[in-house]
């Protein structure tokens, strides 16, 4: 609260009825000094300080008595104001404490809360290496899974890497193929006097992890069909001209074997019932390209049954097997014997495994492949190479047939003017050859020979397109 400011005035008379008739003034009557005229009233008592009267009475004479000092008399007045003013304050003060002890009583006092503060500078040392550990271990933990799962990526890349070259591995070996297929056999192998087939069989692949099982019932009326089925891990991409990688999942092939005996297979074919039974399987197979063996069992003994009606028979047989096969599209696999058999059925088991790798290997040949052939560096170096392109020939066999005759216009030449065939086929029977198919020089039956000699000349100067040239029959 600020502080009032005071001011005293002090008004001075020598009347001698000051007291009683003050001269009129605005101050008030305590704060009038009467200042005596008499040295007699020294000792009257002055009025204090903190006095109620309303005036301070001083006997102030006029002689040449000392006067009481200017400054005790201001002292004494400027006092009382201050009393006076106190008195103010002080009331003023217990109206505020009042106001404020009322206002703390009707608010309720705030609590703050504070936290719990460790007791001891050693507690807090503990508490910070705890958090200094768990931070430690668990960034250690953060290091150890993003590097467990940095390894797990590289591991995936190279399984992939590794997969798609094991896909797009070339694949030569049929019997590596095995692996991947399972032959279904019919239910009639499952009964004692067909079962030794079976048994065979599952002997033969025994060492190429092949899965060999019995069908729970016929899957065609009235046939015994085998089929096959294929374990894929990889398909085609037919744009980018390699195998994919993909979840290994299992399909059926589209190639079934119909096992029948030669005097069944007679009877169907005498009914004219073969097109309706390659109908049947490709309606129950649901494919309409489906490709089908008959494996006949026992047709040898079945055509020497009657010795007088072999030739018929076996004239009969072969007219109305082709009629089928150009009819339907089928193929006809014959046996003797249950081991005949079995080297049949793992025949055309490996023979599908590697199906799709010879069909893939033969659609990347152009259509004329064989067109790569090296141009020679003169038309002599030309016509050498042409020879060199017949069966059996060596570059030193072609290099004798040049030298005699150095264009193809002589060698031709010389088979007009021959006398008969063998005159031609001993032409360039007589040219030399210096040195062997692995370079080295040859020392005795230095002479191409009357056979290749002979290949020679039916490659060079026959008219029959469909003449065989081989080793045997030139």
């Amino acid at each position: 609260m600020p502080r009032a400011k005071y001011s005293a005035f002090i008004e001075l008379s020598d009347s001698e009825d000051a007291y009683d008739f003050p001269p009129p003034t605005s101050s008030q009557s305590s704060a009038v000094i009467d200042i005596p005229d008499s040295d007699d009233d020294d000792d009257e008592p002055a009025w204090p300080a903190s006095s109620q009267a309303s005036s301070v009475p001083l006997d102030i004479e006029d002689s040449d008595d000392e006067l009481p000092p200017a400054a005790a008399m201001a002292s004494a007045a400027l006092a009382k104001a201050r009393a006076k003013g106190k008195r103010k304050r002080d009331a003023d003060y217990d109206d505020e404490s009042e106001s404020s002890e009322h206002e703390l009583e009707a608010s309720p006092p705030k609590t703050r809360k504070t936290r719990a503060e460790p007791a001891s500078r050693s507690a807090q040392k503990e508490l910070k290496a705890q958090e200094k550990q768990r931070e430690k271990e668990l960034k250690a933990a953060q290091r150890a899974a993003d590097k467990h799962a940095k390894a797990n990526l590289k591991a995936a890349a190279q399984q992939q890497k590794k997969t798609y070259k094991d896909a797009n591995k070339l694949v030569s070996d049929k019997r590596k193929t095995l692996k991947d297929m399972e032959i279904v056999f019919p239910a009639v192998f499952a009964e004692a006097d067909k079962r030794a087939l079976f048994t065979e069989f599952k002997k033969r692949v025994d060492g190429y992890e092949m899965v060999v099982s019995l069908a729970n019932s016929r899957e065609v009326r009235g046939l015994d069909v085998f089929t096959w089925n294929r374990t894929k891990r990889a398909e085609y991409d037919v744009a980018a001209r390699e195998w994919m990688p993909v979840e290994e999942y299992v399909a059926r092939e589209g190639t079934v074997a119909v096992y029948i005996e030669a005097a069944k297979l007679m009877e169907m074919l005498r009914a004219k019932q073969g097109s309706s039974t390659a109908l049947q399987l490709r309606t129950v197979f649901k494919d309409s390209r489906l490709q089908i063996f008959f494996v006949v069992y026992g047709m040898k003994a079945f055509v020497g049954r009657g010795v007088t009606q072999a030739v018929r028979i076996k004239d009969e047989v072969e007219c109305a097997v082709a009629s089928f096969q150009m009819a339907e599209g089928v193929h006809f696999v014959y046996v003797e014997t249950v081991a005949e058999a079995v080297e049949r059925l793992y025949d055309l088991s490996a023979d599908l495994g590697i199906k799709p790798h010879k069909l893939i290997e033969r659609s990347h040949l152009r259509f004329c492949s064989n067109t790569d052939q090296r141009s020679g560096k003169s038309p002599m170096d030309t016509w050498r190479l042409m020879i060199e392109q017949v069966h059996r020939m060596t570059e030193s066999g072609a290099e004798g047939i040049v030298e005699q005759f150095p264009t193809p216009r002589s060698l031709f030449e010389a088979y007009e003017r021959a006398a008969n065939q063998p005159a031609r086929d001993n032409m360039v029977a007589d040219c030399a050859v210096e040195r062997r198919k692995d370079g080295q020089q040859r020392v005795r039956n230095n002479r191409i020979g009357n056979a290749l000699s002979s290949v020679v000349g039916t490659v060079l100067w026959d008219r029959d397109p469909l003449t065989l040239v081989n080793k045997a029959n030139p």
